[in-house]
């Protein structure tokens, strides 16, 4: 083990009371003498070195004078061996060398610090606690073993031996002369004031550390925040700026200039397109048929009456492939003989064919009981036939059957419709009728891009039947078949014709931007079937400014060349530009931070 490893060794490990080696070299095999004679020769050691430096002196001290001499004289000691002198000399020796190195440690440190920018805190009693722990290193250092009892060994040094500090191995400095042998020393427990004195040492020092390491953390902490500010500024200037806002305001005219354009246009179901020459607009006509019966209650009562059951009957063909007619009141009769006819004419389908076998074709009929009465409000039946075709094929391929009972049969007196309720019924069925009809061509017929005119509405009834027998829930019901119309146009063949109009005044290229257009009640002409449709419009006119070109065009031109290019275009009347911030001169050439707008 050398010099340095040894001292390192010694700063790692708890401190001692410190003790020569634990080892016993090889003795010799001539044995010193003991005789009293013999302990007159032995030889006084005495070990001298020069006074320790506080951490000032040290610092300030040249390279040379740190390095320590030990001289030993050769003066007569009776009570002291070589190999307690070479010990002390070493001990003494380890001791200083310890107590320069670890200032020259916190000098050089302190100093690295420094050039680095960080700068410790250090309280101020930093260099007296440090000149404090190289005196309690130094007595600790000099608390020796007592040799008193180990055998005195004569021997008489012939000169002066002087040691320089050096490497060396512990062998190499135990004792003077290799042939001596030296006695073996047990270690010892260091005592209590020896531990409080190392602890008080190895606190200051890992107090000394948390403060250099918290400076560090704090110089690394800023230098973070520095380079974040300094990223997120870079990242402002690249990324977030420059930036450019331009409003374009484009030149519009209104046309008519005074007044608006009140005038009646003409609208024709001959033509598909507009025509400026005639000031005409196709347009269409959509009209729909609707059937409904709706039910009103009775208020009239005491008077006889006399109620036919009604019912649905299927029908059914399985004689052949052709249809049937079968006329209104057509005779149906149940197996028990009640008779009900067909309220209505009806076509009976002819059968398919279907792998050579003939398949039933059917229908549907309303019926009603040949008489009045509760009787004939029966359950459903299986089989109805019809006895116009007794005698005949056709009897037994042509029959019927009901799913449902027949109901409404009454003889007796009960309920029934004055004429209020029916002038009343007849009014509400109608208005319900024209609602339905309206509701049915603006959801169902008119295509969507139309608009109606409202003037052209038209409704009219074809048929209506007041059917005064009363059902069970005391209701009477009016029939009604009714057609409506309404005349459509496309909103955009107006415009487009005044677009035309307006260019006439104006020029080509202008198109409508903000306009105001109503209609009048329409009128139609008998003999042509031409419809007038008066109109109220006004409108401004603008020629379109396509933003994605003049954004490219714009894109780095300082305001010299951005005036030019605005004044250069017919269709902008002004442009408002901001540049941002103050110091950008021209337009960015990125689309991302040019904004073009249109006021």
């Amino acid at each position: 083990m050398k010099y340095k490893e040894y001292i390192d060794l010694m700063d790692k490990t708890p401190m001692k009371k410190i003790r020569m080696m634990d080892i016993v070299r090889k003795k010799p095999t001539a044995a010193a003498p003991t005789s009293w004679k013999a302990k007159e020769e032995q030889v006084k050691f005495t070990i001298e070195k020069k006074p320790e430096l506080h951490r000032e002196e040290i610092v300030s001290a040249p390279k040379e004078d740190m390095r320590k001499s030990v001289v030993v004289e050769t003066t007569p000691l009776h009570a002291t061996s070589p190999q307690q002198v070479a010990r002390e000399a070493i001990l003494r020796d380890m001791k200083t060398a310890a107590v320069r190195e670890r200032v020259e440690l916190d000098v050089r440190a302190q100093r690295q610090e420094e050039e680095r920018g960080y700068v410790p805190v250090v309280k101020e009693e930093t260099p007296r606690v440090i000149e404090t722990q190289a005196q309690e290193r130094s007595a600790m250092y000099e608390r020796e073993p007592r040799l008193d009892a180990l055998p005195q060994t004569a021997y008489r040094p012939t000169q002066e031996v002087k040691m320089e500090e050096r490497p060396m191995t512990i062998p190499e400095v135990s004792s003077l002369e290799m042939d001596r042998p030296i006695a073996y020393i047990p270690k010892e427990k260091p005592t209590r004031e020896e531990k409080r004195v190392l602890e008080r040492i190895e606190k200051r020092e890992r107090s000394q550390k948390k403060e250099i390491i918290k400076v560090k953390k704090g110089g690394i902490f800023t230098w973070s925040v520095v380079s974040i500010l300094l990223g997120l500024g870079a990242y402002l200037v690249v990324v977030v700026l420059p930036r450019a806002e331009i409003v374009l305001v484009p030149k519009t005219v209104t046309w008519p200039a005074s007044d608006s354009y009140a005038n009646v246009i003409g609208a024709s179901t001959k033509i598909a397109d507009i025509d400026p020459t005639a000031k005409q607009i196709p347009v269409a006509v959509f009209s729909e048929k609707k059937t409904n019966a709706f039910h009103y209650p009775a208020t009239g009562s005491g008077k006889s009456i006399e109620r036919k059951a009604t019912g649905k009957i299927t029908v059914y063909n399985e004689y052949n492939s052709s249809s049937q007619p079968l006329i209104a009141g057509t005779r149906f009769e149940t197996p028990d003989g009640k008779i009900f006819r067909l309220k209505e004419r009806i076509v009976v389908p002819g059968a398919k064919t279907d792998g050579g076998e003939l398949v039933p074709a059917s229908i549907e009929a309303e019926v009603v009981a040949d008489k009045a009465g509760e009787s004939y409000n029966i359950s459903p039946v299986n089989k109805f036939t019809i006895p116009g075709f007794a005698g005949s094929e056709k009897f037994e391929k042509f029959y019927a059957e009901s799913k449902n009972p027949m109901t409404g049969g009454f003889v007796g007196e009960g309920k029934y419709p004055t004429e209020k309720d029916i002038a009343t019924a007849k009014e509400d069925a109608r208005k319900q009728m024209k609602e339905v009809i309206e509701s049915f061509l603006a959801t169902q017929v008119v295509p969507e891009g139309f608009k109606v005119i409202e003037s052209s509405r038209r409704f009219s009834i074809s048929k209506e039947t007041v059917n005064e027998s009363v059902d069970e829930q005391g209701n009477f019901s009016i029939y009604i078949e009714a057609e409506g119309g309404v005349d459509t146009l496309k909103e955009e063949h107006v415009l487009k014709l005044m677009t035309a109009l307006a260019r006439q005044v104006n020029g080509d290229g202008y198109v409508i931007r903000e306009h105001t257009l109503s209609y009048g009640d329409i009128t139609v002409d008998e003999k042509t079937g031409m419809i007038s449709l008066p109109i109220d419009f006004k409108g401004v006119f603008w020629k379109p400014i396509n933003v994605e070109e003049f954004k490219k065009n714009a894109f780095g031109k300082d305001e010299n060349e951005l005036k030019s290019y605005i004044f250069s275009s017919s269709n902008i009347e002004k442009a408002d530009v901001s540049l941002w911030p103050i110091w950008v001169k021209r337009v960015p050439s990125d689309p991302d931070r040019v904004k073009v707008e249109l006021k």
